[in-house]
């Protein structure tokens, strides 16, 4: 595995990462406050949907992107490098 598709694959992770762990904890909030459950947040339901929104939107740029980043990160390959 070279570099470039292991930052690749960080990328990836790191996406995932935002639409299960951010988005996840924004969508409770949401189910939370339709079901009247108490919580902590004293944010309004709009603004966690925009949050679950945001999140998913996001992770999903960067899961479908990690190569071209990666690509940018590394630069092109050369005829002369091997």
């Amino acid at each position: 595995m070279t570099e470039q598709r292991l930052v690749s694959a960080a990328i990836r992770i790191i996406g995932l990462w935002r639409i299960f762990y951010a988005g996840g904890n924004a969508l409770y909030f949401v189910l939370a406050k339709h079901l009247n459950i108490a919580t902590s947040s004293l944010v309004p339901v709009t603004t966690d949907w925009f949050s679950v929104a945001y999140e998913v939107v996001l992770g999903g740029i960067l899961v479908l992107a990690a190569s071209f980043i990666a690509q940018a990160i590394f630069g092109t390959k050369s005829a002369s490098q091997p």
